[in-house]
C-alpha cells in the first residue's frame, strides 16, 4: 500500500475516533480518557495523529521545501522539521497522561497539547505559497483555532468538540499536500 494511502487511512481514523469520543462524551477532552476504560479512544486517535505526521515527514514530495527562515539565529525551517515537532509533541501528549497522580506530569500534558496545535498550525500556516493556498490556510487556522477556544475557554461545548474542530484543519492541510 503506498504511504499516501496509509496517511488518508490515519487522517480519517484520527477525525473518525474524535468524533466518536466527542459524541460517547465519556470525558470532558480526548485527553481525560487516559487510564479510564475509554483510554483506547484517546490512544487511537494519536496513535493515527502520529502516523500521519510520521509518513508525511517520510513520504512528502515536498518535506525538504523551506517553509520560513529564522533570521535572528540564521535557521531555515523546512517541512519536514514542522512534521517532526508536531510529531514529537504528539508524543509527549500520549506519554504524560492529564489524568496522572503527579501535578507536573499533568502540566506538562497541556504544555504539549499547547505546543503541538502551535506546531501543526505553524507548519501549516507558513507551507502555502501561493495566494490562494495562504487564503485557505487562514481560514482554515481561525475555524480551527477559534472553534477550539470557544469550547476549551468558554465552554460552549466540550473539549472534546473543540479537539475535533482543531484537528479538522490539520488534517485537510495534510491531506491536500501529500
Amino acid at each position: 500500500m503506498k504511504p499516501s494511502k496509509i496517511i488518508e487511512i490515519a487522517l480519517i481514523a484520527a477525525v473518525v475516533t474524535g468524533i466518536v469520543a466527542a459524541i460517547l462524551n465519556k470525558a470532558e477532552s480526548f485527553s481525560q480518557l487516559h487510564d479510564t476504560p475509554w483510554d483506547i479512544l484517546l490512544k487511537m486517535f494519536l496513535a493515527s495523529v502520529l502516523w500521519a505526521f510520521l509518513l508525511s515527514l517520510a513520504t512528502h514530495k515536498e518535506k525538504d521545501r523551506e517553509i520560513t527562515k529564522i533570521k535572528w539565529i540564521n535557521t531555515s525551517v523546512k517541512l519536514k522539521h514542522g512534521f517532526v515537532w508536531t510529531a514529537l509533541f504528539f508524543t509527549m501528549v500520549l506519554i504524560l497522561g492529564v489524568n496522572h497522580q503527579d501535578k507536573w506530569v499533568r502540566d506538562l500534558h497541556l504544555v504539549f497539547t499547547g505546543l503541538a496545535i502551535l506546531s501543526g498550525y505553524l507548519t501549516m500556516l507558513t507551507f502555502p505559497e501561493t495566494r490562494s493556498g495562504h487564503m485557505w490556510a487562514n481560514i482554515g487556522s481561525v475555524i480551527g483555532l477559534v472553534g477550539f477556544s470557544l469550547g476549551f475557554n468558554f465552554g460552549l461545548y466540550t473539549v472534546s468538540w473543540a479537539e475535533v474542530l482543531a484537528s479538522i484543519p490539520l488534517a485537510v492541510f495534510i491531506y491536500k499536500t501529500i
